[in-house]
């Protein structure tokens, strides 16, 4: 898997399968991992990267924090990462 598959796949954990998410432009694959699976391998991708300033700032469980709330929800997990190197002033 590419870098920018890699990227891509991130992309998915974040999306929903709304009407709004085929509005906005946003594209989804199907990942043929688990979700931990496809979580994990992207965070290690990102990692990877890391010589080149890209990093993880967190990782956000939104099926945790409703199971907390006493709901339901199928997997959904949103990855936080940047490169700060990218954005700086020269």
């Amino acid at each position: 898997m590419s870098w920018k598959n890699t990227i891509l796949a991130g992309v998915l954990l974040m999306a929903s399968h709304s009407q709004a998410s085929a509005d906005s432009g946003l594209i989804t694959k199907p990942s043929k991992y688990s979700v931990q699976q496809t979580v994990e391998k992207f965070e290690a991708a990102v990692k990877s990267k890391a010589a080149g300033g890209w990093v993880v700032f967190s990782r956000i469980d939104h099926a945790a924090a409703a199971k907390d709330a006493g709901l339901e929800m199928r997997p959904r997990t949103v990855i936080v990462f940047g490169n700060p190197k990218a954005g700086r002033l020269r």
